[in-house]
């Protein structure tokens, strides 16, 4: 069984929703996000277990909008699915990192694998081997596994604060809306500048280890 193009459709669907939703807010939640996803990028890593509640509380509000389907109810979800979710990372004490680490991979590999034509079986396979190697990390090296999501997260902020700021113009928003439909630009944005988040990171975070032992 092959169902890549309904899986492809479905983040069009998912990047379509955020873009529109983004476009109809205003410039100054852009501004927003943009400087917590410049925070993020830069030194999520320093936040330590705050940043876990944020995350969950983000992406809570990101499936809040999804089932929203930019209508009247999008703030309404948006607020109970961060409340579930913030309720699940502080249910989760120390494992919360772990878990929001897993549930990543799946969300990385699902989204790389997506557009490919991947059998059903094969596509459940990674994605249980994504989510332990992930959640793996996360248990036995928070450091890392802080650095390598703040980055992700960062980097979905960042990119996501500039499309609202860019909404501002009724062209540049038509614009965004119509290359979610077809074009690869933000999954490739995204991961530049998540790759480029968790490179200074890691090297800040041996700089301070240096220093420390100094």
């Amino acid at each position: 069984m092959h169902c890549a193009p309904g899986r492809w459709a479905i983040m069009q669907d998912i990047i379509r929703s955020w873009t529109q939703f983004l476009a109809a807010g205003n410039g100054g939640f852009g501004a927003v996000l943009t400087v917590l996803g410049f925070c993020y990028v830069f030194a999520g890593w320093r936040f330590g277990r705050a940043a876990h509640v944020v995350n969950y509380a983000a992406v809570g509000i990101a499936a809040g909008i999804q089932i929203g389907q930019s209508g009247a109810e999008d703030f309404i979800y948006a607020g109970v699915m961060a409340a579930v979710l913030v309720a699940i990372c502080i249910a989760s004490g120390k494992y919360a990192g772990a878990l929001f680490a897993g549930a990543l991979g799946v969300v990385v590999a699902w989204w790389w694998l997506g557009p490919m034509d991947v059998p059903a079986v094969t596509m459940c396979i990674a994605l249980a081997l994504s989510f332990g190697a992930f959640g793996a990390v996360g248990a036995t090296n928070d450091r890392i596994a802080s650095i390598v999501v703040t980055s992700l997260v960062g980097a979905i902020f960042m990119v996501s604060g500039m499309i609202g700021m860019a909404s501002e113009s009724r062209a540049v928003a038509n614009q965004l809306r119509s290359m979610a439909s077809f074009s690869i630009f933000y999954p490739l944005l995204l991961t530049v500048v998540a790759v480029s988040g968790i490179m200074l990171q890691l090297a800040a975070a041996k700089r301070q280890d240096v220093g420390s032992v100094g």
